[in-house]
């Protein structure tokens, strides 16, 4: 932008230079400057080379801008995609997670229901050995 501005202000001084150093007579000028004193005829000869140093230096900026928004861009997409890849891996896990999770439960289940035949299992061996105690 610095470059730009530089840019800018050695065209301006240029035409200043050039506007000021020249001879303005009435064949350059328009037939509707004739009638204008010399000082607004140089006006409109340097407003023409300043606007378009003006117009240089600002397509030149949003240039600039351009390409950091577009490098800014680039930077943003890559993140969102890594952002993207974290995630599938994540829901990867948590998919491998809920089958794990459903498979140790049927697991639970199943000592559940050792567990209470065991336990049934237990009773009926005791109330064997006690009705085997008292006949004896």
């Amino acid at each position: 932008m610095a470059a730009a501005r530089t840019m800018w202000d050695r065209t301006l001084k240029e035409t200043l230079s050039k506007s000021s150093n020249s001879k303005m007579g009435d064949e350059s000028c328009t037939p509707e400057q004739k009638h204008l004193p010399d000082g607004d005829r140089r006006e409109d000869q340097v407003t023409h080379p300043f606007l378009e140093a003006l117009f240089a230096s600002l397509r030149e900026d949003l240039q600039m801008v351009k390409r950091g928004l577009s490098q800014d861009l680039k930077e943003v997409r890559r993140i969102v995609a890594e952002t993207g890849d974290r995630v599938s891996t994540l829901e990867d896990h948590e998919s491998n997670q809920d089958e794990e999770i459903e498979q140790l439960q049927q697991e639970v289940i199943n000592f559940s229901k050792q567990q209470n035949a065991l336990q049934d299992h237990a009773e009926d061996l005791e109330n064997q050995s006690l009705r085997n105690n008292i006949r004896i």
